[in-house]
């Protein structure tokens, strides 16, 4: 009973079930809306609620929460039998229109509620194609499904995979380290796409059927770089937000000694990049503004017509096209490839000073001992704003705070050494491998230099 247009909630595990669902629901013209049914109760019930589906797929309705069962009810796949289905009397519903919608995404926003993203049929035909040219993608590829359902990078890997004739290998939950090791290896995976700070967790260990890595979420580090792209693999980096149908720009296999910033690459065919500065004029190769995007964009935020106003323009140019607001800093390279700065809202200011956090992590990083490295401002006491550094250390090895922050003054201006190293075992991720900063724990007194500790 789904008609053209009408939501349709997936609380469905990581599965061929899962793969299913979405598959027809996409062909019966609804609007996908993937749920991990691992979030706490509050958000599943939140994002039903919002997205309103006219009906609910489930493996176990017991697992969606009271009072969240859209108006048509509550489908358990596993129960479900040919005897269920309507009958077509031979007549298939017609296929949807580019422009319809095809799926929503919910995201974080800056409200604590999350934002669900309209996307429509348009971009996922150029997007499945681009990648599976850009891959290497045939028959014989085996692509590990990593990332939650409920992201937009899981959009990309099945329809790569499904474009390309390939094979589509589900992971279970969402492994790290050995375990992730393992299910590559037994998976025979040739082709994965995660960010960096997966990698990261991997231990050496032999991966003959490896041949491509897709990174993006976040900066890569050089040492992943190289050990990734040793022994004749590509490593390729990606970047695009869920507002633009997922990845906009695709980096060329990174050499093996390249060191960082690594670029974010070129446009994908149909996607338009414009790097703009206050006043919404070009910027010059080199220099620094805020990514702009056009072609297949999301239609915008679903019941939020303000901030859909607000992250969706017109082309300045007067072209007519949309373009979508991303916040991101880039600049051009002098070889026609971006490189990405960051978050434009993740600068900070000390002391009336503005800081790129990013700039310090490169720094921490670079000491032998350290392994990861995430900079953060905080102001755990009223009108005491400092710099944190969360760090990880290399495997085997055991980090001595005195030695990085002497490393940090070395390198930084004073302003610039973090008041405050805390030591992790490993850094906090969200549910689809990305940092999760508003997990990163406060720091306690051993983890304060002696100058910026409060004085009674």
């Amino acid at each position: 009973g789904v008609r053209r247009g009408d939501a349709v909630g997936v609380c469905v595990d990581r599965s061929a079930a899962q793969v299913t669902a979405l598959l027809a629901v996409l062909r019966a013209g609804g609007v996908y809306v993937p749920v991990d049914p691992g979030y706490p109760a509050d958000r599943i019930a939140y994002v039903l609620g919002d997205s309103a589906p006219r009906v609910l797929l489930v493996r176990d309705a017991e697992r969606v929460p009271a009072g969240a069962h859209p108006a048509g009810g509550v489908l358990e796949l596993d129960r479900l039998t040919g005897a269920d289905a309507p009958g077509t009397g031979g007549n298939a519903s017609p296929a949807p229109a580019p422009d319809d919608a095809a799926y929503m995404i919910y995201t974080s926003g800056s409200t604590g509620r999350p934002k669900g993203v309209v996307v429509p049929h348009a971009g996922l035909p150029g997007l499945a194609a681009a990648h599976v040219d850009a891959l290497g993608l045939d028959a014989g590829s085996r692509v590990l499904q990593y990332v939650s359902p409920s992201f937009d990078v899981a959009m990309a890997d099945i329809l790569m995979t499904l474009t390309a004739g390939a094979t589509l290998v589900l992971a279970e939950g969402q492994p790290m380290g050995e375990e992730l090791l393992r299910l590559l290896a037994e998976g025979r995976v040739s082709h994965l796409m995660v960010p960096p700070v997966v990698l990261s967790t991997l231990p050496e260990g032999d991966l003959p059927d490896l041949r491509t890595l897709v990174i993006g979420g976040e900066s890569c580090p050089d040492d992943i770089v190289a050990r990734w792209s040793a022994g004749g693999r590509r490593v390729l980096n990606a970047y695009g937000p869920t507002e633009a149908t997922v990845c906009t720009t695709l980096s060329a296999p990174l050499p093996p000694g390249a060191t960082g910033p690594h670029p974010i690459g070129t446009p994908l065919p149909g996607t338009r990049t414009l790097v703009l500065d206050e006043a919404l004029r070009p910027v010059p190769v080199g220099a620094w503004g805020e990514l702009y995007l056009g072609g297949p964009l999301a239609r915008g935020y679903h019941g939020r017509a303000g901030l859909t106003a607000a992250r969706f323009t017109a082309d300045p140019s007067g072209s007519g096209d949309r373009l979508y607001r991303t916040g991101d800093l880039v600049r051009w390279r002098a070889d026609g490839t971006l490189e990405y700065g960051g978050r434009g809202d993740h600068q900070v200011k000390i002391r009336g000073l503005r800081i790129e956090p990013g700039e310090i992590e490169a720094v921490l990083a670079a000491h032998p001992d350290v392994r990861s490295a995430v900079v953060t401002a905080r102001e755990d006491r009223p009108g005491a704003r400092r710099l944190v550094a969360h760090l990880v250390a290399e495997p085997g090895r055991t980090l001595d705070p005195r030695s990085v922050r002497a490393h940090a003054a070395a390198g930084l201006p004073e302003f610039m050494v973090p008041a405050a190293l805390v030591v992790l075992d490993a850094l906090p991720l969200t549910a689809n491998g990305k940092l999760d900063r508003l997990a990163l724990p406060a720091p306690g007194p051993a983890d304060t230099d002696r100058a910026d500790r409060p004085r009674t």
